[in-house]
């Protein structure tokens, strides 16, 4: 399941500062922001900001989660790269101890 372009761009919104979401102040300062500009194509409703922002400290954690995922996925292709490497070693010493005739 992958998420669609919206999707990608909410959950990146929900990573950053606190500053990142007054809306009055990117308004004032910015003419607008990301923030702003999400919540106004996507018609949140006061609740639904208030619920989103409330996710932010969960779905820290989940990328978090992710990350880790992704780090030990990386050591366990590494280790069985090294240790196909090493049974290939080790049947190559086998078959040069035996015979042609022995192999087949």
């Amino acid at each position: 399941l992958i998420p669609n372009t919206v999707s990608k761009m909410t959950l990146w919104s929900l990573q950053q500062p606190d500053e990142f979401y007054d809306e009055s102040k990117n308004q004032k300062t910015f003419g607008g922001g990301i923030w702003n500009m999400l919540a106004s194509e996507l018609q949140f409703t006061s609740e639904q900001k208030k619920t989103l922002l409330g996710m932010r400290h969960g779905i820290r954690a989940q990328r978090r989660n992710v990350a880790e995922c992704l780090r030990i996925l990386k050591e366990l292709e590494s280790r069985v790269g090294s240790n196909f490497d090493s049974m290939q070693r080790q049947m190559d010493m086998v078959m040069s101890t035996i015979t042609p005739t022995q192999q087949a």
